[in-house]
């Protein structure tokens, strides 16, 4: 008996609705345990399409000696803002075409099923992909510019964090977050942001920081790449993941930066060092503003090239040796200690490969106002208006932010091994 679309549409919801939410949860280093923190309220704002908040910005006062029969210390309140960051849309669709249903789903039921299994695997990756880049994104997605024009159907490329104010100086690995071939990406004005045209990754070369793609494009020296297509694309519309909100100067989440609405930088990027244990304790020893605890509340995450480094480092030293504990999901863990407190210590390969960064995890967020699920809108499975095919698509509705920025650190300018980075990124 032929496969029809009720078929379909009941086994993606079966088996793939709910685990795929679940799965893409486990894959994000940071969602599970930061998503829909209850530490602070929050209102959505639909007619602004907005998400506000009022973090504490100046401590109340009143405190102080006196002597006999004097007035008291005069009391003020804290001070709070609204701060406030846009409304995220993510989106993952799935297309059958008519020939592949008809070939394969006529003669064969169980081989449409494993078709539609390989389809969502290839789904399930680009999502959690992007979200992992997004978690650590500006807001505006960016994940390459251009490194010198070219009319031809080459493009050499740069680390879409280079030229970024505070951050490292990024020589090498600018195809980071374009690790799959046949990425859609739309090329824009690296001054205006004018869309100029949309193109498909066709080959990736690590080594030279070169993309090719089917059909020339030109482009000019600093324009940028974010994901898309000629009918819509991402710049302005991602998160503000760490890259935006983990900074000490400019304005993040609509508040200007002042001394307790800050985070803590540590730059050597103008001379960028080799990895000592230091570097390591400088991050870790900030967060939480000495509000460390034996919990898994403060994290300090780096790249695994960075990892390797600190490896090396303690492997031969009983002080630094490493220890394991059990989080949910049945992770195991390695932890450092920092002065006698049991802080995480977590390798993100979606973090530039010479930063360390330090989060307190209590102080922020993911707002997940609608989980990542199938659109019902007239069933799962809809036939495609004027072509042969059918599609299915996920979507979520979130937002990223955060209300102690004090309790946010990042190290920048740390040397590591590059051939190491070129071993991790350049096959996957």
């Amino acid at each position: 008996m032929a496969v029809v679309a009720t078929d379909v549409t009941n086994l993606i919801k079966t088996y793939y609705r709910g685990p795929l939410h679940d799965s893409i949860g486990d894959r994000n280093l940071w969602w599970n345990r930061v998503v829909n923190n209850r530490s602070i309220a929050r209102k959505v704002d639909w007619a602004a399409q907005t998400i506000t908040w009022s973090p504490l910005v100046e401590a109340g006062h009143g405190v102080g000696h006196r002597g006999a029969n004097e007035y008291l210390p005069e009391g003020s309140p804290f001070t709070t803002s609204i701060a406030s960051t846009g409304i995220s849309r993510f989106y993952g669709t799935m297309s059958v075409d008519g020939l592949i249903e008809h070939i394969i789903a006529g003669n064969n039921e169980a081989a449409f099923g494993d078709y539609i299994k390989l389809q969502m695997q290839t789904i399930e990756d680009q999502m959690a992909f992007f979200l992992n880049f997004a978690m650590h994104g500006d807001g505006t997605g960016i994940v390459a510019r251009i490194n010198g024009a070219s009319s031809g159907t080459t493009w050499t490329l740069s680390h879409p964090w280079e030229t970024v104010g505070g951050t490292p100086d990024y020589a090498f690995g600018a195809t980071q977050f374009l690790e799959h071939l046949n990425t859609p990406v739309v090329v824009l004005d690296g001054t205006t942001f004018a869309y100029k045209g949309a193109r498909t990754i066709s080959t990736i070369d690590w080594d030279n920081q070169q993309v090719t793609i089917p059909t020339a494009l030109t482009v000019a020296d600093n324009d940028v790449l974010v994901l898309g297509d000629a009918n819509g694309y991402d710049y302005n519309n991602s998160p503000s993941g760490f890259r935006a909100f983990v900074a000490n100067s400019g304005t993040v989440f609509n508040l200007a930066v002042s001394r307790r609405w800050g985070s803590h930088i540590l730059n050597t990027t103008a001379t960028p060092v080799a990895y000592e244990w230091d570097h390591l304790y400088r991050v870790a020893k900030v967060l939480g503003r000495n509000r460390m605890s034996g919990k898994s509340d403060c994290v300090v995450a780096v790249h695994p090239a960075i990892c390797r480094e600190h490896r090396d480092l303690y492997e031969n030293d009983v002080r630094y040796t490493s220890r394991q504990f059990k989080y949910e999901k049945g992770q195991e863990t390695p932890c450092i200690y920092v002065d006698g407190k049991k802080i995480e210590l977590m390798e993100d390969p979606y973090l530039g490969y010479q930063e360390i960064l330090g989060v307190n995890t209590k102080s922020m967020w993911v707002n997940e106002i609608r989980a990542l699920d199938l659109d019902r809108n007239g069933g799962e499975f809809k036939t495609l208006q004027g072509k042969d095919a059918r599609y299915a698509f996920w979507k979520l509705y979130y937002g990223i932010g955060a209300d102690k920025l004090n309790d946010f650190a990042r190290f920048d300018g740390v040397t590591v091994d590059t051939s190491y980075v070129d071993l991790l990124h350049e096959n996957l």
